[in-house]
């Protein structure tokens, strides 16, 4: 939902809440339907766990890293990582560089 909303281009906000509200919609009646006809009431729960078992299945599947994503990813951080210490060690000369000021030494030229 939060992809939908923050991405001005996408115009598909509307079916997302659609399909959520049907569902809430439709699931009580199709459960009371079932157990009008004789279907045990564990039956609905155990169709709702394998559709819900299904999205999960396929949201792993579409949303699964590829060996080129993997390697871009992990070349950043490892750039990151590296910016970070580089940029925490001059921040540790600068603090030395003062110390030695307020000691009256010489700083480095």
């Amino acid at each position: 939902n939060g992809y939908w909303a923050n991405n001005l281009r996408v115009h598909g906000v509307w079916f997302l809440h659609a399909s959520y509200g049907f569902g809430a919609f439709a699931s009580p009646l199709l459960g009371q339907t079932l157990r009008a006809h004789g279907f045990r009431w564990r039956s609905f729960f155990w169709i709702s766990l394998s559709i819900a078992l299904c999205n999960v299945f396929l949201g792993l599947y579409a949303f699964k890293t590829t060996d080129e994503e993997f390697t871009i990813e992990r070349n950043l951080a490892l750039a990151s990582d590296a910016l970070s210490q580089t940029t925490k060690k001059l921040g540790m000369m600068k603090d030395l560089q003062e110390d030695d000021y307020e000691k009256g030494l010489k700083p480095n030229k």
